[in-house]
């Protein structure tokens, strides 16, 4: 597909390779301060670019509480931190022409990255929406509609029972 050869393409050439996704879990290392972090998940996706629209292969790393991208793995300096605190993670909204497509929608931005397989790209999903205050209130939101549903099926078992008894 034209993902697939779009991705791929734009990392050979980088002259980079793919890491061993058994690399990708949670991977202590120092940053640019001298502060031990913890990378959580972190690999190459496609970024479309914000004003010219053009895909790029760029490196993330999610850290914390924020998604950090750059060209390279061994770049110091993040090109950009997302905050993750307020962020809406979700599948494409938009037909952008590339298979696997999620979108990261902030107050100012919506940021639309490609995963290299539907796997890759629910395991970005899950990753990152752990992160999201959205995804901490929504986890809140379904178990009380959980409960919710278990109080009415349980008033209507009840209801059903008084309304089958006869009359003295």
């Amino acid at each position: 597909s034209l993902c697939k050869f779009s991705f791929t393409h734009g990392i050979k050439m980088m002259g980079s390779r793919e890491p061993d996704p058994a690399s990708v879990a949670a991977v202590p290392s120092i940053n640019d301060g001298g502060e031990s972090r913890v990378v959580v998940r972190s690999g190459y996706l496609l970024k479309r670019g914000e004003i010219r629209k053009a895909w790029k292969v760029r490196w993330f790393e999610l850290e914390d509480d924020k998604l950090k991208y750059k060209k390279t793995p061994d770049q110091i300096k993040p090109i950009d931190n997302i905050p993750l605190d307020q962020v809406v993670v979700r599948r494409s909204t938009e037909n952008v022409g590339k298979e696997h497509c999620f979108e990261l929608v902030t107050r100012n931005r919506i940021y639309h990255l490609v995963a290299r397989s539907r796997t890759d790209m629910d395991d970005w999903m899950r990753a990152l929406s752990l992160y999201t205050q959205l995804h901490t209130e929504n986890n809140k939101i379904a178990e009380a509609e959980e409960e919710i549903s278990i109080v009415a099926y349980r008033l209507a078992e009840l209801t059903e029972q008084i309304g089958s008894r006869k009359p003295l």
